[in-house]
């Protein structure tokens, strides 16, 4: 098996990946001048603005205060404290006692999507929006996604989310996920009837469609993703407005990042399996041929499968350079180039479709373009892994907690910088996994010594057996070489994983032991063999 040859599944995956992006920007240019108008001179419906809070004294003022400057529009504001113990309730009768257009409702603790319920139960308003706290709405964001419900097939509007936290690397790739990735997909799916979500973010909700469907699910972590399907499968449609614009804060470390995105990855799978009949019954049509299966395959099947993509495109690289150092450039001249025009030709339309985006976004001066393209190193691999691991808990079963994100009140919309919010107290729930700090300060240099030992022993087989048996041999092997050091990757996080684990269930334990002594027993086979191949 040459080079060139183990090139060409990752090629295949690749290809299949890039034709999807090319089509998303393709139907996004198309639904920019197709796109269904929203009637103009018609006078607005009322809008209920729903403000879940839980300890958030810090923001919550500002937070209520942006909803009541909103233009165009006549909104009422329902303040939802769900048992927060920093006086959130004090300061909003405070500061809001003589505002006729704000409720208060104070409530013993019981999650976001039952707060929501007891505030829709009460709202006045044709039109609900429910704002996170920490996310700003521009004066004619509610106008903009009031203006599509003249329609009476209209159910919900998606508005364009953007990361105004743009301090560090993290959010800043954040950023330019949410214009290349999320905002382009939600644009392209809102052509063909297939928007799989409303972000929790900037959205708005028919109140009758609400209804319809029995309000706010409490039974998956996606309640925007679950509640976005559920309505089009009562018939309601749901659109996209790219000028109704809000600035949320975005998580600003990458373990933040990864704990909020494995929150949504494992909703989405909730979701996915909550509607698995859509497949069945192609009603809707758009989310049945469209929406779903484009989940499944990109969101999910291609998450777990990139990683293998990633190390079998690594191996081709290697296994290209011995061969230039074994047969000298002449004979693998075309393999190198074939590799380099492959790569050079997919980077060069990922740069292209996320230039597309960039210049539909009205609000986006720039174009970071080499940010695009240094998200493939590490950026993306970091999402695969997360949704490895809610995939891996979806099939284990056990209980799934929200993963709050601590806020730094550090967003900055462009529309209004005079709102520069303190940093959030929320008490965190706590953790079912804690770290022990002295376990760890143990285990990691033991962990990280037995991989580079493992390693460093499988590399001199390698270089023994490319020496003493036929070239075609030493190709294969590489392809072992990527699979041992996966398993002693997994071997070494699972081991410091459970040893630093505390208040584990019994049976979770018991499980990762399980699959600890099985990564151990593959490792040790697959160097035996290695050695058996060597000498």
């Amino acid at each position: 098996m040459t080079p060139a040859a183990g090139f060409v599944g990752p090629v295949g995956a690749i290809v299949l990946g890039v034709a999807r992006l090319v089509v998303l920007a393709g139907l996004a240019l198309w639904n920019r001048t197709h796109q269904r108008k929203p009637l103009a001179g018609v006078p607005l419906p009322g809008v209920t603005v729903l403000i879940p809070a839980f300890n958030e004294a810090k923001v919550i003022e500002a937070s209520v205060r942006r909803a009541l400057a909103s233009e165009q529009v006549n909104v009422e504001v329902i303040v939802l404290d769900d048992g927060s113990q920093d006086g959130t309730s004090d300061l909003v009768r405070a500061a809001f006692a003589d505002e006729p257009r704000v409720k208060l409702l104070t409530l013993e603790n019981g999650g976001k999507a039952r707060a929501l319920n007891h505030g829709l139960a009460l709202a006045k308003g044709d039109i609900v929006i429910a704002l996170d706290a920490d996310t700003q709405f521009e004066p004619l964001t509610i106008a903009r996604l009031a203006r599509w419900f003249e329609d009476p097939e209209v159910g919900a509007i998606a508005g364009n989310a953007k990361v105004g936290n743009r301090i560090n690397l993290v959010t800043r790739w954040q950023a330019v996920e949410y214009v290349t990735s999320q905002n382009l997909e939600r644009r392209a799916l809102a052509s063909l009837d297939a928007i799989m979500v409303v972000p929790g973010a900037v959205g708005a909700w028919r109140k009758a469609a609400l209804d319809d469907v029995g309000g706010y699910p409490v039974d998956t972590l996606a309640e925007d993703q679950d509640l976005t399907i559920a309505i089009q499968r009562k018939g309601w449609r749901v659109g996209y407005d790219i000028d109704a614009v809000a600035w949320t804060e975005a998580p600003e470390s990458f373990r933040a990042l990864a704990k909020q995105r494995f929150r949504w990855a494992f909703g989405t799978l909730q979701c996915l399996w909550k509607h698995r009949a859509i497949l069945r019954t192609r009603k809707p049509a758009g989310l049945a041929l469209v929406g779903i299966p484009q989940a499944w395959v990109f969101q999910i099947a291609f998450a777990l499968i990139s990683p293998l993509i990633d190390l079998a495109l690594i191996a081709s690289i290697v296994g290209t350079a011995i061969r230039v150092w074994q047969h000298g450039w002449a004979q693998t001249e075309s393999d190198v180039l074939r590799m380099g025009i492959y790569w050079i030709s997919f980077m060069a339309i990922d740069f292209l479709c996320g230039w597309v985006a960039y210049r539909m976004e009205k609000r986006e001066k720039r174009y970071p373009g080499l940010l695009l393209l240094a998200q493939r190193f590490v950026y993306r691999q970091l999402m695969y892994w997360v949704v490895i691991r809610a995939v891996a808990n979806a099939l284990r079963g056990p209980w799934v907690g929200w993963g709050k994100l601590e806020r730094s009140g550090r967003v900055e919309a462009q529309a209004t910088p005079e709102t520069q919010a303190a940093q959030d107290t929320r008490e965190e729930r706590p953790s079912q996994y804690v770290l022990d700090e002295r376990a760890c300060r143990m285990i990691c240099p033991i962990a990280a010594a037995m991989v580079g030992v493992c390693l460093t022993a499988i590399g001199i087989l390698r270089v023994v057996i490319a020496v003493r048996r036929a070239n075609t041999l030493a190709d294969d092997l590489l392809a072992l070489d990527a699979v041992l050091f996966l398993i002693a990757t997994l071997t070494s996080y699972f081991a410091l994983r459970t040893v630093t684990t505390k208040r584990m269930h019994e049976l979770e334990r018991v499980a990762d032991v399980t699959f600890i002594a099985a990564m151990l027993l593959m490792t040790v086979a697959a160097l035996v063999m290695t050695y058996a191949l060597a000498v």
